[in-house]
Formats: C-alpha cells, structure tokens, sequence
C-alpha cells in the first residue's frame, strides 16, 4: 500500500541518514532542497492522522466545533502525500542510490512509487530485531523523565492513570530524537516477527499496544482497541452478575466511553464536554443516567479496560 510505501521509505532514509558523512550530507541539502530529518518527517505525517486532521481543519477552515468529514480528511492526506512525494526526482534519487551503494545500505528510492524490501531472510529477520530491540531501549533509556513510561516499565498497575496527553508525550520524543522508531513504523516491522491482528489506526494506539508487548502485559502483539473491547465485555458482564443491570441508553453510553479510551487510552470527565458526548447532553446526561455512581464508573472502566 502506499502507506507502507511511505513508512518503509521513511525508515530506511533515517537509517541512511546514520551512515551518510557531512559532505554527502550536504549534497543532499542541495538535491531535496531540505534535510534527511526533514524528509523523514514529511513522510511518516503523510499518514499521521493527528497531522492530516490538523491539514483539513487548516485547508478547510473546519471549525472546533466539528471534525474534517471523509472528503475533507482524504484531501488532506493526498495533499500531505504529494508534498512527500514531490521532494523525490531523478538526480536526487539517483544521488540516494550511489550513496546507499557505496555505504551497503538496503534501500532503493529510484521511484517514490517503487520501494524494494530485503527478502524475508536471515539478514533481514535480524534487522527487524535490533529495530524493535532500538525501539525497546530508547523508551526505557527515558522512563524517568516520562511519566507514561515510568509507570509502564516500572509501575504498570498505575497504568490506568496514563491519559492522552502522557501518550502523546512519548509520540512527540520519538519523532523529535527517533524518527525511524515511530510506533506504526516499528508495529510494521514487529508484525512480520509474530503477527499481529488487524494493525493500529494511529501513532498513539499503535505506542500502546507495543508498550504492552514489551513490558509483557501482552503475551502477543494485539490492537489496543481488541484488548479494551475483550476487556469491556468482561468488565460489563462483571458489573451485571448480579442485581445490577445497565439498560440500553446506560450501555450505549459505556460503549461510546469504551471507544474512546480504545482511541485515547483514557477518559476524564471533562472529556464528557465533547464529541460525541457533548451532543447526547454530556455531563449531565451522564448524571443522570449513572447518579453519584458516574464518576465511579469512569474510574473502573479506566481501570478495567487498561488490565
């Protein structure tokens, strides 16, 4: 696909950019009319769904109030694409080329819409390897001045306090230091070692689900969004063993919250001030239906769901 195009591209230049002296450095300056860094990053936000929401809102002047629709959104994405793309050209890909050859590096950008993979052999199998074992070592080498990662690696039962904003913390280090470890990039690679189920729909969920792989609260690679909904089921078939029965707007309700610790990793109540809970009534309506009980659920169902 072109997002695999894309990420794969994006890897194997941030590897490149390792390898390459400050003069040829220089030329690449010269050639792209930019840095290695610089390409790297306009192709991981190709496919950055945070960046392309903030592309349509920006082309689009969508309001706050409302998100990019499909049409506006798939815009926003060819117009972030094509800007990647256009950085590519002839003399600059062959530049890349000569270079990779005489530094033996596994990459081919002759054409953007072209990007070759080493085969599924011993060399390649060990490249993917020490990238998710790179990716591994520099979320731990960085675990006391990131909340997020010092409760995953070394106090994971308070991991139901990890919200968005901890998450994206981590995202924003790895693109700021480490590019070519970006969360889907390394899924990518992680899934050829032992599969994966479906594949993450964001940096953030994809950071998740690989943390809890390694940290071993995943016995295997898993889509964030399976693991809240099999813990979902179970928490609600917890709570309705006994007398307790949710009726259907009470569900409809959990359920909306559910889809958005699958996509945020946690809920707070001021979150009830938004879409989509803002046009159902929102912290009132909540109230309503929940009582005194309201902010009790929303620490069970962050905690729960996070087990």
């Amino acid at each position: 696909s072109d997002e695999d195009t894309f990420l794969s591209l994006a890897g194997r230049l941030s590897r490149f950019d390792k390898q390459i002296s400050s003069d040829e450095r220089k030329r690449f300056i010269e050639l792209a009319g930019k840095d290695v860094k610089t390409v790297v990053h306009e192709l991981f936000e190709a496919f950055d769904p945070d960046k392309i929401e903030q592309h349509a809102r920006e082309i689009n002047n969508v309001p706050d109030s409302r998100a990019p629709d499909n049409e506006e959104y798939e815009q926003a994405q060819k117009n972030l694409a094509r800007k990647a793309a256009a950085t590519f050209h002839g003399e600059l890909n062959t530049y890349i080329d000569q270079v990779r050859r005489v530094h033996e590096q596994l990459i081919d950008v002759v054409n953007i819409d072209r990007v070759t993979f080493a085969g599924w052999d011993a060399q390649a199998k060990e490249q993917i390897k020490n990238l998710v074992q790179d990716f591994d070592t520099f979320l731990r080498e960085h675990q006391d001045e990131i909340v997020a990662l010092k409760i995953y690696y070394a106090q994971p039962w308070r991991r139901r306090e990890v919200t968005f904003r901890m998450m994206n913390e981590v995202v924003d280090l790895i693109k700021r230091n480490k590019p070519n470890l970006m969360p889907l990039h390394v899924w990518q690679a992680y899934a050829q070692l032992e599969g994966a189920d479906g594949k993450p729909t964001s940096q953030l969920t994809a950071l998740v689900s690989l943390i809890r792989r390694m940290t071993g609260l995943d016995s295997q690679l898993t889509v964030y969004s399976s693991t809240v909904n099999v813990n979902f089921q179970e928490w609600v078939f917890a709570k309705q063993a006994g007398a307790l029965k949710f009726n259907s707007e009470q569900m409809e309700w959990l359920r909306l919250i559910k889809d958005h610790i699958a996509a945020s990793v946690h809920m707070q109540r001021d979150d009830l001030e938004y879409a989509p809970f803002d046009a159902r009534g929102g912290i009132g309506r909540m109230y309503q239906l929940f009582g005194e009980d309201m902010d009790g659920i929303l620490d069970e169902m962050n905690e729960a769901l996070a087990a």
